[in-house]
């Protein structure tokens, strides 16, 4: 469906970064100890963590050392990704798998669900309804995303220039909470932060979205290579703004906890809504 990623092609992307992964992921290793340090704020002593897009596994390391006696599963779609996490030197209980967190399915029941900059690379309906059925009852869920004004200086550049699809839309903080409570989802928490970065030059910029797999992968962009008129004129605009160039990060996280004798919507009812509320936001 237009305005979700092609996993496909995304889990390409990731299998040929992940071996120089680690020497580029500043911005991840950042939001995930922000996210790690919201941990304190659940009431919950789990005996099962889920790490839902693992990467590298360096989540599953900080979890081990929060809770050292939970076994700690890390799954990534990636499989040289999670090749790079099970170099990591590590307790027996802690495991690392690769398949789809859409649709994989641990053999027993996380009490808590951890995630880091995963959950926008999914639908994120059919991965909450996931996750919502993954849960051990009264289970938590932890996890950070990009919200709707991420890199929004390259997303100004480009409707300059067209109508296409650029960047990957988000929910906003408004329409993932109501998301959530709609998936069955309780006590939901979202907070946002933004978190500028300054480049020297724009190739600095390229370079580390290209080194995190951070291009374009959403289904119903422009097939083929942009037009040397189109990104000439987009370079033109960005390289209009005074040095160093500033590119405003907008990262959301979410802590919830899942009910599951809460009434949900149907299906295809909260499919509706997030395609209409991703389209409004393209």
């Amino acid at each position: 469906m237009q305005g979700f990623p092609d996993k496909s092609l995304a889990c390409k992307k990731f299998n040929r970064i992940a071996p120089s992964f680690n020497q580029h992921a500043f911005l991840h290793n950042d939001i995930r100890a922000q996210l790690l340090s919201r941990i304190k704020e659940i009431a919950i002593d789990p005996k099962i963590i889920h790490d839902s897009g693992c990467g590298t596994g360096q989540a599953c390391v900080s979890l081990n050392q929060e809770f050292p006696d939970a076994k700690v599963f890390g799954t990534d779609i990636s499989k040289n990704m999670i090749n790079e996490a099970n170099k990591l030197m590590l307790p027996d209980h802690v495991k690392f798998l690769s398949g789809d967190i859409e649709s994989m399915v641990l053999e027993q029941r996380p009490d808590l669900i951890f995630s880091n900059l995963a959950f926008h690379w999914c639908n994120p309906m059919i991965l909450l309804k996931h996750w919502a059925n993954s849960l051990n009852e009264n289970g938590a869920l932890l996890f950070s995303t990009f919200g709707p004004n991420n890199l929004l200086e390259l997303q100004n550049a480009w409707r300059q220039i067209d109508q296409g699809i650029h960047v990957h839309p988000s929910l906003s903080p408004e329409d993932l909470t109501r998301l959530m409570q709609n998936c069955g989802y309780s006590d939901v928490v979202v907070d946002v932060e933004h978190i500028p970065i300054e480049y020297g030059s724009l190739e600095q910029l390229w370079k580390d979205l290209k080194n995190t797999a951070s291009s374009n992968t959403i289904l119903g962009r422009p097939n083929g290579l942009t037009s040397k008129q189109k990104w000439t004129r987009f370079l033109d605009i960005l390289l209009s703004a005074p040095k160093p160039y500033v590119h405003n990060i907008e990262i959301v996280y979410v802590l919830a906890k899942f009910q599951p004798s809460k009434s949900v919507e149907t299906v295809k009812d909260i499919l509706i809504q997030v395609d209409s509320i991703l389209t409004r936001n393209m």
